[in-house]
C-alpha cells in the first residue's frame, strides 16, 4: 500500500505497530485540499480495488487526525 501512497504524491513517514491490536501511519501530502483529493484518487485507483488479500478486511475502525507542521 506504500509504494500506490508514494506513486500518488503521498509520503509514508512513518508507521508504528504497537504492542496492540492497532497500527499507525504516518502520511503527508502538499496540504489538507491535496490530501483529500488524493486520498480519494488512492481509494479510487483500480491497483487499491485490486489488491489482493483486500486490506479493509483487517481494518475496524479508521480515524484520521490532522498535525500541521510549521518549519
Amino acid at each position: 500500500m506504500a509504494p500506490l501512497r508514494e506513486k500518488l504524491g503521498f509520503r509514508v513517514k512513518g508507521w508504528l505497530v504497537e504492542d496492540c491490536d492497532e497500527f499507525v501511519w504516518l502520511l503527508e501530502h502538499k496540504d489538507r485540499e491535496s490530501f483529500e483529493a488524493a486520498d480519494a484518487a488512492y481509494y479510487a485507483s483500480s491497483e487499491r480495488q485490486n489488491l489482493q488479500p483486500n486490506p479493509a478486511r483487517l481494518i475496524d475502525e479508521a480515524r484520521k487526525d490532522w498535525v500541521i507542521t510549521i518549519f
